[in-house]
């Protein structure tokens, strides 16, 4: 027999054979379909399936009994490379699929719509998905798919593919969960659990996240051909945050929990760090030489999140040179930030004009600042100064350093990092 038709929006054609016409006993055969969506034949057929960007599929198709079963050779979905086996069995309460999806190369935004990435307005000002989760098909199928992924592109140029990504999805009664998820990036790890409880009105969205040994000089792309990276070493942590809502967007809103992350053998750019404190001497001398790496004695963060507020109870980053510490917030609710950094120096410099920097406005719309203050304070005493003596206008702009401050920081970044080291080989 040969077929060419229509499920939903998506075009089919098939040859191979059946034993009767009628309810098509033994069909086996080999099939492509093609469609807007994945989602464009599973409505038609009671199947739950992901929104996706258009897709083409090449396998084969059996029917035994009331099991279906689905061998796809080849299937490309937006800009992803899947395959897989399937088996499609009509239960008494909910039909079950299972399987396994495998392929070369998954990309996350070809996922964005079933992750409410697919909004139905556009949301004004704003980064964070809204589109709505459709949790009335969470609860039409339950599914059990083991799934293996060569590599898996996170959708941003400045981040590394996972490489590979091994999982088990399933589905139950509405309840979605990712667990045994384990993958590999940047010579480090990443283990953990992953669930969405889709049985009421909100979703509920749950994740513990372990990762170690990321090697970030090699996972952040830092396009420096000529110089060394602005920050290098083994970065580890860990994530258990909670969130509800009928979108990405509200579950980002409502987050609550805790991330926390050290950097093991860790190094930075000299001339970041004199940049973020305004050394404008030692920042004009690397520009002249060429910058080098600061190795990190220890950078540590810890950030409470509380109803969709990330606040950072600890970020420290300690060098011979400085001790930068970051304070302020994160609203994922509002999409705003208020975050400041202080770099207290260890040494002498002969020319500065340290003052905090602010990182504030939008996500869609930071804006990068310097606290006008203490600049101002520097620069209306230098130039007082100048009307005595033009030298002594670099009076005020002469820096000893605040080594006590700097040392205190540093050593509650010690601290914390031990503790952290403590309990970095039972997760692992």
């Amino acid at each position: 027999m040969t077929v060419s038709g229509s499920i939903g929006r998506a075009t089919l054609d098939f040859t191979g054979s059946a034993r009767g016409v009628q309810d098509f006993a033994g069909l086996t055969g080999r099939f492509k379909l093609a469609g807007p969506s994945l989602a464009a034949i599973g409505d038609p057929i009671g199947v739950t399936l992901p929104g996706t960007p258009p897709f083409r599929a090449t396998g084969t198709l059996t029917r035994s009994g009331g099991e279906w079963r689905v061998g796809i050779d080849d299937a490309t979905v937006g800009s992803s490379r899947l395959k897989g086996d399937f088996l499609y069995r009509a239960g008494a309460d909910r039909p079950l699929l299972s399987g396994r999806l495998g392929g070369a190369r998954l990309l996350l935004a070809d996922l964005g719509p079933a992750l409410g990435g697919a909004s139905p307005a556009p949301r004004e000002g704003k980064v964070l998905p809204g589109g709505a989760f459709d949790l009335a098909a969470l609860r039409a199928m339950d599914a059990d798919i083991a799934i293996d992924i060569a590599e898996v592109d996170l959708g941003t140029p400045l981040l590394g593919a996972l490489q590979p990504l091994r999982a088990q999805l399933r589905l139950a009664a509405g309840v979605l969960s990712i667990s045994e998820l384990e993958a590999r990036t940047a010579e480090g790890w990443l283990k953990g659990d992953i669930g969405l409880d889709g049985r009421g009105d909100l979703a509920l969205w749950s994740a513990d996240l372990r990762w170690g040994d990321v090697q970030l000089e090699k996972w952040l792309r830092q396009a420096r051909t000529d110089a060394p990276p602005y920050v290098a070493g083994r970065l580890g942590g860990r994530a258990t945050v909670t969130g509800q809502g009928r979108s990405t967007a509200d579950i980002l809103a409502s987050l609550k929990g805790r991330v926390r992350a050290q950097l093991r053998d860790g190094r930075m750019s000299h001339l970041v760090v004199e940049a973020a404190g305004l050394d404008l001497a030692e920042a004009l001398g690397l520009l002249v030489s060429g910058d080098s790496t600061l190795p990190l004695d220890c950078a540590v963060a810890d950030i409470q999140a509380e109803a969709g507020v990330l606040r950072p109870q600890v970020m420290v980053l300690d060098t011979a040179d400085s001790t930068v510490s970051v304070s302020g917030s994160l609203s994922l609710a509002a999409e705003t930030l208020d975050l400041t950094a202080i770099a207290l120096p260890k040494d002498f410099s002969p020319l500065t004009l340290r003052s905090p920097l602010r990182v504030q406005g939008s996500l869609a719309d930071p804006q990068v600042s310097l606290e006008k203050a203490p600049i101002g304070m520097k620069v209306a005493g230098a130039a007082l100064l100048a009307l005595l003596n033009p030298l002594a206008a670099l009076l005020p702009l002469v820096d000893t350093g605040n080594s006590d401050e700097a040392d205190r920081l540093a050593a509650g970044c010690a601290a914390l990092a031990r503790r952290g080291a403590a309990k970095r080989a039972p997760e692992k």
